[in-house]
């Protein structure tokens, strides 16, 4: 059983602060060392299950967060910038189950830690099938087109809800409360990672009898920037449509073109 785990930062415990997920932050690396810990115990649950192979995706920023050698020496990591498929690369048809770690709530959710969409300073909202999504959201619908069940995400109690909306039979592991954008009550670290670690097992084990999130094509993407010289770059893209003065469309009956369309949006409205 092959078992694809995508890992984000502003969803792991303690992690509350812009300069802890900022990599030029004077508290990034012990936010790195939380977020290794972390994956690890995902890692260990996912074993535990009877995980054959274990494939890790560093998902935040540029993505060369974690250090290979600190990960589970099981656990394959896969990093980098440049990823055609972003916080989703590598997820195919072949794996079992999905686990988001780390995760946080979409853009505009009160009482949510460092809530965003894949980037603050772009998106303003971000609507598949009219349906407001965040990264798990995207994520999900992208496992979901491949019948891969994300079966667990982490992160605070916004994104556990947020998930759940989406994917009912999900499992969430709450590590933290937002009481702000940059606070939250946290858990005791090391209670965390063992709820971690018996989430993960249970949620492997269950896999087969976990449901896809598969929604009906042909897909509508609707990004809407924070400005409009934003739309105006990410008009530039092939098939695109514009719709508003900050919002640009994009449909197709491939999820997985969408989703490409998408990323390649993102990168160009950041230039």
């Amino acid at each position: 059983m092959r078992v694809y785990i995508s890992a984000d930062i502003e969803g792991v415990n303690g992690v509350v602060a812009y300069e802890q997920a900022d990599p030029s932050g004077p508290l990034y690396q012990r936010a790195v060392d939380w977020m290794v810990q972390e994956v690890n115990a995902v890692v260990e649950g996912c074993l535990a299950a009877g995980a054959l192979e274990v494939v890790v995706n560093d998902s935040h920023n540029r993505m060369l967060n974690l250090p290979v050698d600190r990960l589970h020496p099981a656990a394959r990591l896969l990093t980098g910038p440049g990823k055609p498929f972003s916080m989703v690369e590598g997820l195919d048809r072949g794996f079992a189950a999905a686990l988001f770690v780390g995760y946080h709530a979409k853009i505009g959710t009160q009482r949510a830690v460092h809530d965003h969409t894949f980037s603050a300073s772009l998106f303003h909202d971000v609507r598949l099938n009219g349906i407001s999504v965040g990264e798990f959201g995207l994520n999900a619908a992208f496992a979901g087109w491949h019948g891969v069940p994300v079966v667990l995400v982490s992160g605070d109690e916004a994104v556990c809800e947020e998930a759940r909306t989406l994917v009912p039979d999900i499992t969430a592991v709450s590590v933290k409360r937002g009481v702000s954008r940059y606070a939250a009550l946290c858990l005791p670290f090391q209670e965390s990672l063992q709820q971690l670690q018996t989430a993960a097992r249970k949620a492997v084990k269950e896999a087969q009898q976990r449901q896809p999130l598969r929604l009906e094509g042909p897909y509508e993407l609707v990004c809407e920037f924070q400005k409009t010289e934003q739309a105006d770059k990410a008009e530039r893209i092939r098939g695109t449509d514009r719709t508003g003065a900050f919002t640009v469309a994009f449909t197709d009956a491939d999820f997985s073109t969408v989703y490409r369309v998408f990323i390649d949006m993102m990168r160009a409205a950041a230039q």
